[in-house]
């Protein structure tokens, strides 16, 4: 009787089993006959919401993955997006999400973003840390207020035959097709100056430039092998013997008729570690001119300092008394000339060893403009009316 008991269980136990295998065979069917939409690479300005509160995005789409930001329209501050293992033909698309934090004394995870692509939408859910989620729904813009952009990848290499190698990947923009020439010409000129500062040459577009620069840096590589080659009996497979140079702009803010964006520089040409950099840079579209910071501000960066100070120690959890020498070099923080603007606040952004040692890397200060009001010029934040 036992063995029969027994018997039964185990044939419930396989029917079950059985029944579940189908289930899940046949709900993957389901996933391959409908499989996601893949979203067009390139340059997107986007409009939405997350919850009840609307959102500005700006999303830099490859076969590599997707980065941006977006900032809301209650702070205002920049979060910073970056996509992890982008499979979009076979997944939905995840995103963290990150709001400048200090890099040491951070316990709390990123937020992370999930969304799908459809009908030129992100559609998805937000879910910060300790919070509920929070829908999305991200539309392609068409925003006079905004610019259009392109956006282009050059990459190229070179393998000597003795081991070493070069790389390089120069990711650009350039205004599109239907800015006015005028307009263009001048945002040529001004992208072409901020990507590649070295360049010494004449013209005013971007592309033939970048390729122009993306050959020299490759010759002068092996220019540089050869020589140390012939003074050397080393392993030339060893790293001080590869060179990687890195070039990526990102649209920080597009919107109100304002421009900004960055410029992410990595280099390695040997040594201890790489080097990396990124450089800021605000344009007014209506006026057709660079944003400095004399355009802002009617004081001094000393005026600024305690302002910048403060909120610098808020986000390192600093005390107010404390020995901004226990982190930055000097026990004072001054205002960069390397900012960005949105419509509510200005984001100070230093580099590697700029006011710190090379461990903590970038910092970001954001400080909204109701405390900064004293200082800042009325026709500037006309801009945001």
């Amino acid at each position: 009787m036992r063995f029969i008991y027994c018997l039964v269980i185990f044939a419930l136990t396989f029917i079950a089993c059985n029944n579940n295998k189908n289930d899940n065979t046949s709900k993957t069917a389901d996933q391959k006959s409908t499989p996601f939409i893949k979203p067009p690479n390139g340059y997107h300005n986007l409009k939405g919401n997350i919850g009840d509160v609307s959102v500005m995005a700006n999303l830099h789409i490859t076969e590599q993955g997707i980065r941006g930001s977006y900032t809301d329209a209650v702070n205002g501050n920049l979060v910073h997006l970056f996509t992890v293992n982008y499979q979009p033909e076979t997944d939905s698309i995840l995103m963290l999400a990150a709001p400048y934090k200090p890099t040491l004394n951070n316990d709390n995870p990123d937020d992370s973003i999930v969304v799908v692509y459809e009908d030129q939408s992100f559609k998805g859910y937000r879910k910060a840390f300790s919070k509920k989620p929070e829908s999305i729904q991200w539309k392609l813009s068409q925003s006079p207020e905004s610019l259009p952009l392109s956006q282009i990848v050059w990459k190229d290499s070179l393998v000597l035959k003795e081991g070493p190698a070069a790389y390089i990947d120069v990711d650009f923009l350039t205004p599109s097709s239907i800015t006015s020439p005028a307009l263009r010409q001048i945002l040529n000129i001004w992208i072409l100056d901020f990507i590649l500062p070295e360049w010494k040459g004449t013209g005013e577009e971007v592309e033939p430039a970048v390729k122009q620069y993306i050959a020299q840096y490759l010759k002068d590589f092996q220019k540089n092998m050869q020589k140390m080659m012939e003074v050397s009996d080393e392993d030339h497979l060893q790293p001080i013997y590869q060179y990687q140079q890195q070039r990526v702009m990102n649209v920080l803010y597009n919107n109100n008729k304002l421009l900004v964006l960055s410029n992410y520089i990595f280099d390695y040409s040997g040594g201890a570690h790489p080097n990396h950099v990124t450089r800021i840079r605000c344009f007014d579209i209506q006026k057709q001119k660079p944003i400095l910071w004399d355009d802002i501000f009617n004081t001094s960066l000393e005026t600024i300092s305690p302002i910048v100070e403060k909120h610098f120690r808020k986000i390192r959890g600093l005390k107010p008394n404390e020995d901004l020498k226990n982190i930055l070099f000097e026990d004072k923080l001054l205002p960069n000339q390397n900012y960005y603007l949105t419509h509510k606040g200005i984001g100070f952004w230093y580099v590697p060893y700029e006011i710190a040692p090379y461990v903590y890397g970038d910092t970001e200060v954001f400080i909204p403009y109701i405390e900064l009001s004293p200082y800042i010029k009325k026709e500037f934040l006309t801009l945001f009316e």
